[in-house]
Formats: structure tokens, sequence, C-alpha cells
């Protein structure tokens, strides 16, 4: 039912267009989708992540019994996959982190819009801004990936010296 200027002593507003037919109802479900594509995402960077950590770790493990002994395989090939694949664990998650961050700002509209109240408690609450936060989780999980990369650099680099010394 809507109402013409004439039928009504009050000014009304009319409702953003992309909004005008949803009821609230949808926009309580588009706010919890935006949540739970959010868990999905750190999810899927955890399973990533710790696939690859430990991958690593029982590569290191098995593949480096005595550091004095480098072949070909655990002295170049093995850090060259370890590198690899903890550099694609990093990327991964700091893509994940855009795409987080992405429903995060969405759900916060639907919140401005819909839900004022709610919103200002959420606003009011004080926290820790992430994205100047160099300890946040994604930041200390790449931070662990490069470590990984780095010991299997330093590892090339001792392969190398090795060779290079008989």
């Amino acid at each position: 039912m809507t109402s013409s200027p004439s039928s009504s002593n009050q000014p009304t507003v009319p409702p953003p267009p992309i909004v005008a037919q949803a009821d609230r109802e949808d926009l309580r479900m588009y706010h919890q989708l935006q949540y739970d594509r959010i868990a999905q995402h750190e999810q899927q960077r955890l399973s990533v992540s710790s696939f690859v950590v430990g991958f690593s770790i029982l590569s290191f493990t098995i593949g480096f019994n005595d550091i004095r002994q480098l072949n070909l395989i655990n002295g170049l090939f093995l850090p060259i996959i370890i590198s690899a694949a903890n550099y694609f664990a990093a990327v991964y998650a700091e893509k994940a982190r855009y795409f987080v961050k992405m429903h995060q700002d969405r759900a916060k509209e639907v919140r401005a819009m819909f839900a004022p109240e709610l919103n200002q408690i959420n606003s009011s609450v004080g926290k820790v801004d992430s994205n100047t936060d160099r300890l946040n989780r994604t930041n200390l999980q790449m931070y662990m990936h490069y470590l990984f990369i780095v010991v299997a650099i330093a590892t090339i680099v001792i392969y190398i010296l090795q060779t290079l010394s008989t």
C-alpha cells in the first residue's frame, strides 16, 4: 500500500529501491547469510593452513633426519615444494580475509539500514581494529607460513653450500 503525497500531511521518504521489496525476514536472512559465509571462509582458511602445516612438519621430520646428509631430493626438491605449499597457504589466508571483510561490511550495512539500535550497540563495544593490528589471526597464520618458507630456503642454502664444498 503506497500513499501519495497528497493523501498524507507527513512527507514520506521512500526506501532505497533495492530494499523497497524486501521484508525484514529477508534482510535478517541476508544478514545471517553473511555470517555463514564468513564462517565458511574462516573454516576453509584454517583447513588449508592446517593441512599445509601438517605436510610441512611431516616433510621436515621425514626428509631431514640428518641435515648433514642432504641430497637432491631432501635438499632441493622437498624444500621447494614446502615453500610453494606455504606460499599458497599464506596467499589463501590473505584472500580469505578479503572476503571475510567484504561479508562483514555487507552485514554492517544491513544493520545500519534496518537495525540502527543493534548497530549502535555493536559499534559502541570497543574492539581492536584488525586492519591495523599486525598480530591479527590472519597475519599470525601468514607469519607461520613465512617461517616455514624461511626454514625451507635455509635448507636449500645449506644444501648448495654442502654441494659446493665437496
